[in-house]
């Protein structure tokens, strides 16, 4: 292979190369860790996700009306969630702030006029 790639390429491999144990510690990329038959959100990505979702949901539960960046931060999450084996952590944070997101977007969203 390093050959090939000096005689038809002419490309070298750095010396120091290493091949990764990708099963155990995945694949970074696109925001997700890329597994074999799975993939699941980045780890700082699932932190800002529990304390953005947790802190919107203790918003709402106190009585307090959901911002419009609340309700789109809460979307977001839902979408990254969808790409990834991330069923429980929407069990978990999304499931119970849901009625909250459907009223805020029956209320003020669909309820505006748009010029």
């Amino acid at each position: 292979m390093d050959e090939y790639l000096k005689t038809e390429l002419k490309l070298s491999i750095k010396e120091n190369w290493q091949v990764f144990p990708t099963g155990i510690r995945g694949v970074d990329f696109v925001g997700y860790r890329h597994f074999y038959g799975f993939k699941l959100l980045r780890k700082n990505t699932c932190k800002r996700f529990k304390k953005s979702i947790l802190s919107i949901r203790k918003k709402v539960e106190s009585g307090k009306q959901m911002s419009y960046r609340d309700w789109c931060s809460a979307n977001s999450y839902k979408g990254w969630l969808k790409w990834c084996d991330g069923f429980r952590l929407a069990e978990k944070y999304i499931t119970p702030l849901q009625p909250f997101l459907d009223d805020y977007y029956n209320t003020k969203i669909k309820g505006k006029k748009v010029a």
